[in-house]
């Protein structure tokens, strides 16, 4: 701990053991913080109220990928994926994956572009491939909704959206 910072929270008197957090997410429509520890999924909230949000686990000890988004009700969802599938949340009820058949397995990246969820899919040929969810519905997948680049190709490590700009980075490229 740094001087003059003061404890937020401990998440060990909920997990009942130190474990490490696999990842944290401030959720701005909601005004509270999502954190993932060990394959479980908690809200934090600013009286620093921590509830666990039963349902889905996430893998343990693997990096959360997290993006919040609108659903096809329009109300705010939260995305998160470490490997496996999509799961996603409303921040007040229960994880869940998502259920879509066409949706990709083994998930380690994700981005919002405008109102379309991009995805990668490390189970898919080479893990070059980029899913995207229907527009205005992450939930929504059609298995053929991809894009892959068609030069110098090499497993998606890193996927971001930002300034109307998709950036998806490689290790070569």
């Amino acid at each position: 701990r740094r001087n003059g910072l003061v404890l937020f929270c401990d998440l060990d008197t909920v997990m009942g053991v130190r474990r490490k957090i696999d990842g944290l997410f401030w959720w701005n429509d909601l005004k509270r913080v999502i954190a993932v520890c060990a394959g479980r999924t908690f809200k934090i909230d600013s009286g620093e109220a921590i509830t666990e949000l039963t349902g889905t686990s996430l893998k343990i000890g693997t990096p959360v990928s997290f993006q919040d988004a609108r659903g096809s009700t329009h109300l705010p969802i939260l995305l998160m994926a470490n490997g496996e599938k999509i799961n996603y949340t409303n921040g007040t009820a229960i994880t869940a994956e998502i259920a879509d058949v066409d949706a990709p397995v083994n998930v380690t990246q994700l981005g919002i572009y405008s109102t379309i969820l991009l995805a990668n899919d490390t189970a898919e040929a080479d893990g070059t491939q980029v899913y995207f969810s229907a527009v205005g519905n992450p939930l929504s997948w059609v298995a053929a909704d991809y894009f892959e680049p068609n030069i110098k190709t090499d497993a998606v490590k890193v996927l971001n959206c930002g300034w109307g700009k998709i950036l998806i980075l490689g290790e070569q490229s």
